[in-house]
């Protein structure tokens, strides 16, 4: 196999479609590649079959398309693309060709591709005066089209090669009729000649706008005893890689991947990027090209717009490029991202990839990229990140990076405009809230959230203890047998659980089994609740957690529809409160050691020197409510400066009780419930599953609640009505969720729009109100830096409504003020 995507398995399905060789793949077309690699599977079709179950069904499908791409992740077009990309960049280099026009030559037209083969054969010239030694494989399907009557600069471009030859100018043949007014992508290496150096700072100091993109590359990785064998599956097996020394990369991160360098493109018209090889010091060193980059962005009357501006200042903080510890004070410069700008304006996902952004906002420029700055060549364009970081990508990282540079630049261009054509609040959302946000989380994810990884696994250990000696007694309360906690058939028997009217099988969720006076649904409870939080949140938090670290490193996403940040990677966001389990279990999970805390885990490794500060915007989601609303119950029950629990007195009012130790736990929960179904735009049919009961009670609960609290139900109608005559809806600072299935005379659609317009003005005003808080902290942090040190207190972790600073002890004070 002469290309690294092509296995034995897609070769043999593609010599069955008709395509016999590497050339005649590097002349297919994406489609044909496609549909070739999807017929002739021998998987079962991805529709789910009769009574599969959904999780088989998934892991069936990606067992599909591992077979049919050979990558996890991959789509099969993206993979069609890949093979014939290769397979062009192979024939390239055996024959010293540059960027050539490849026909679209589909499945089966032997005779012409012969006929254009005889033809190619003729006119090709010798390269540098040697002969070019064909296999008879290629000769037969080699089928470079070749015009008539061509000039000689014409000719040159066909058999000029980038790489073997060296030459900063990427030539492409415009075969479209352009009139060749359209640059061409220009890279000059600034770091090879100390005269260019200097000439392209004065340019860049001149400048007050820069577009940056930092290029990654993967590093050779190298199993025990030797490389990694090229045999046929061989990245699929199970073998222990170990990177490979390289002690002559700089920059590096994640093991195996460096920086590469870094590509930089002033607001202009031309195509012309510069290059900052950060890998090889030649008349410029090393430490000179770090305070270049230190330099740009400390500039504050600079402007540098960069794809992804989190995650490509992820990597220059985790490579060591700039320190991490001063990042607060080195970022200055204002940074702009076109991605978080087209989010502003639209906030569905499928809007927010790199080609959706451009044929949505700048549809000229994908001419542009195809025939000036790609050379023609097929490029995979990544979903969710940029071409400069897809080191998966075969094209080097100079080139990646000159493309990224003018694509954003041009992108960023017409995004700007539709931006500040959409008012002033959402410019002012972009340049004051989101970006410097994106700068924030940047650090607090390479920073880390300090945990300490013996306690979490001594942890692990007691609830794998309590969960056998929970599975034992149930088993002994069963008549001896063993129970599958999982399964609501063999709790339901086991419980004696009769079915509803109208059900199939028996619920046996939690709700259900409180309301039973069993040791046994005790012990159910109890079961599924330490299997959950080991399987879903413990777990895979400790084995991500690297031994001997005390940091774990979550990633942030941004780009959600109300706005409200996440976090995956893991989830710290998720973590499960302190919970006990059940009495009776034998001395060693009596009194205090009943009590499990995962959150006591996350502790400062120095707890004597440093410590954590949580700054909680209590219940800010009802807050909102209350003042969205005006609602005279509502302001009276929050104003009450005596009130600890809010639910509690909100629970009284509407039961009329004159005292709140009256409340019960059950009325209580059943209140909270309530309040945030109503923030959430919960239905009756979600309400009646989330209370356990049938809908015509939780209707009626609904209608009480509403009859005690009417300012709630007037607000939710006047925003409804409000997002149809407008079609979007804006959150408290102008952040606007365009909803036009509002609009929709599908009933089901128009509720869901309903249902997400009160949702977004309330959590997505809570999430600009937390965003707010991350940014007026840094700039009150700066404030004070002389008498703070800003190098020690640093954002960790955000949780919805909740900030954590790491924080000197001695200084814990100073900064709760702030």
């Amino acid at each position: 196999m002469r290309i690294s995507s092509l296995n034995g398995q897609r070769a043999r399905l593609l010599y069955d479609g008709g395509i016999v060789g590497l050339v005649q793949l590097a002349n297919a077309d994406r489609l044909t590649v496609e549909t070739i690699l999807h017929n002739r599977t021998s998987f079962e079709m991805e529709r789910v079959r009769e009574n599969e179950h959904t999780h088989e069904a998934e892991r069936r499908k990606r067992l599909r398309n591992l077979y049919l791409t050979g990558r996890a992740g991959v789509t099969v077009e993206e993979a069609a693309r890949l093979l014939i990309q290769e397979a062009r960049a192979y024939v390239q280099l055996e024959h010293g060709l540059a960027n050539p026009s490849w026909s679209q030559l589909t499945v089966g037209h032997a005779e012409e591709e012969e006929k254009a083969t005889e033809e190619t054969d003729k006119r090709a010239k010798p390269l540098s005066g040697s002969t070019v030694v064909r296999s008879e494989e290629q000769t037969s399907s080699l089928s470079l089209l070749s015009h008539g009557g061509e000039s000689s600069s014409t000719t040159e471009r066909h058999f000029h090669n980038s790489l073997l030859m060296q030459h900063d100018r990427v030539m492409t043949n415009n075969d479209d009729g352009d009139d060749g007014t359209m640059a061409h992508l220009t890279i000059i290496d600034v770091c090879s000649n100390r005269e260019v150096y200097d000439q392209f700072r004065q340019v860049v100091a001149k400048q007050s706008s820069l577009t940056i993109a930092f290029g990654v590359e993967q590093a050779e990785v190298h199993c025990h005893g030797g490389r990694v064998p090229s045999t046929i599956g061989a990245h699929l097996q199970n073998r222990e890689r170990v990177p490979k020394t390289t002690p002559d990369r700089s920059y590096t991160f994640d093991d195996n991947l460096y920086l590469a360098g870094m590509g930089v493109t002033v607001k202009d018209t031309s195509s012309t990027v510069y290059y900052i090889d950060l890998q090889h010091d030649t008349v410029v060193d090393g430490a000179e090209k770090v305070r270049f980059v230190r330099a740009l962005f400390s500039t504050e009357q600079l402007t540098i717009t960069l794809l992804d501006a989190k995650d490509q200042l992820k990597i220059v903080y985790r490579s060591r490029l700039l320190p991490v510890a001063e990042g607060d004070q080195l970022m200055v410069a204002t940074l702009q991202d076109p991605r978080v700008a087209c989010w502003l304006m639209q906030t569905d996902a499928e809007t927010l990839t790199l080609d959706a952004m451009i044929e949505r906002h700048c549809p000229t420029l994908k001419k542009r990229i195809e025939q000036a700055w790609t050379g023609q060549q097929r490029w995979i364009t990544p979903k969710w990140t940029g071409h400069a970081v897809n080191h998966h990508s075969p094209i080097d990282a100079r080139q990646r990076c000159a493309v990224e540079c003018l694509i954003v630049r041009e992108l960023m261009s017409c995004v700007g405009e539709r931006l500040a054509a959409t008012g002033d609040s959402l410019p002012i959302c972009f340049s004051t809230r989101e970006m410097p946000v994106q700068v924030a989380l940047a650090r607090a994810e390479v920073i880390g959230f300090p945990v300490d990884r013996e306690r979490l696994g001594a942890l692990i250990t007691r609830l794998k203890a309590c969960r056998d000696r929970i599975a034992d007694e149930a088993r002994k309360l069963n008549g001896n047998r063993r129970l599958d906690f999982g399964s609501s058939r063999a709790v339901a028997k086991a419980l004696q659980l009769a079915c509803g009217a109208g059900q199939k099988r028996c619920r046996t969720v939690r709700q259900v089994l409180e309301r039973l006076d069993s040791p046994l649904a005790a012990l159910v409870i109890a079961h599924r609740k330490i299997e959950s939080n080991l399987s879903r949140t413990i777990e895979p938090l400790y084995r991500i957690i690297r031994a001997g670290s005390d940091r774990v490193h979550g990633r942030s996403f941004c780009f959600t529809s109300t706005g409200r940040i996440t976090m995956h990677e893991p989830n710290l966001q998720t973590v499960v409160k302190d919970f006990t389990v059940p009495s009776g279990l034998g001395h060693e999970f009596d009194g205090e050691c009943r009590l499990f805390s995962c959150r006591s885990t996350f502790a400062c490794a120095d707890p004597s020197r440093t410590v954590l500060l949580s700054a909680d915007f209590c219940q800010l989601e009802l807050c909102i409510l209350t003042h969205l609303s005006q609602d005279r119950q509502l302001m009276a029950a929050l104003g009450q400066t005596t009130c600890k629990d809010v639910f509690r007195a909100l629970a009284a009012r509407w039961n009329q009780l004159e005292d709140e130790a009256d409340v019960s736990e059950e009325l209580r929960n059943r209140t909270k419930t309530i309040v945030y179904g109503v923030i959430y735009g919960m239905g009756a049919r979600a309400m009646a599953a989330e209370l356990q009961c049938d809908e015509d009670a939780a209707r009626t609960l609904m209608e009480q609640f509403h009859a005690t609290y009417p300012g709630i139900r007037r607000y939710i109608e006047r925003i409804v009505q409000l997002t149809g005559r407008l079609g979007y809806i804006e959150t408290l600072t102008g952040r606007r969720r365009h909803l036009p299935a509002i609009s929709s005379a599908n009933a089901r659609e128009r509720a869901e729009a309903e249902r997400q317009a009160v949702c977004t003005t309330i959590q997505g005003s809570a999430a600009d109100i937390l965003k707010n808080a991350i940014v007026r902290m840094r700039r009150n942090l700066g404030k004070y830096r002389n008498v703070l040190e800003l190098s020690e207190i640093r954002l960790v972790l955000h949780v919805h409504d909740e900030l954590i600073y790491e924080v000197p002890k001695n200084q814990l004070s100073k900064v709760a003020k702030l």
